[in-house]
């Protein structure tokens, strides 16, 4: 679970697990966005968004990138950690870091765990 924005108190009652990940690293989210007819969308918007998001104040986490004339995206460098990667043929920027506009396409975004200096490929559809 990500620590939320106002964080938590040391000495505080914690349950579970504590995943702690240090490092210089970074890692990417890159692929491929189609249309409805399974042909590359170029100019296409895709958001990698933090899981789960809180909103403005995760902004460092959250990337806005747009297709290329392949459909092929690149998210540049991410902090490891959960991702939900959503793609639209066009959105606008304020629109795509409204948590409440995102909730409405949940179930089109693709998780992903972004790895320490690692690539996750993933391959989204837009209708």
């Amino acid at each position: 679970e990500i620590v939320p924005p106002a964080g938590f108190a040391v000495g505080q009652s914690i349950s579970g697990e504590i995943e702690v990940t240090l490092g210089t690293g970074f890692g990417r989210v890159s692929g491929l966005v189609r249309d409805s007819e399974q042909r590359p969308l170029a100019g296409a918007s895709v958001a990698v968004v933090p899981e789960p998001f809180f909103g403005e104040e995760q902004l460092e986490r959250f990337r806005l990138v747009t297709a290329d004339q392949d459909g092929r995206f690149e998210s540049g460098p991410l902090p490891p950690g959960e991702y939900r990667v959503y793609a639209w043929a066009e959105v606008e920027h304020w629109d795509a870091v409204d948590p409440e506009f995102l909730k409405k396409f949940e179930g089109t975004g693709r998780k992903v765990r972004v790895k320490l200096e690692g690539e996750e490929r993933v391959e989204l559809g837009v209708k």
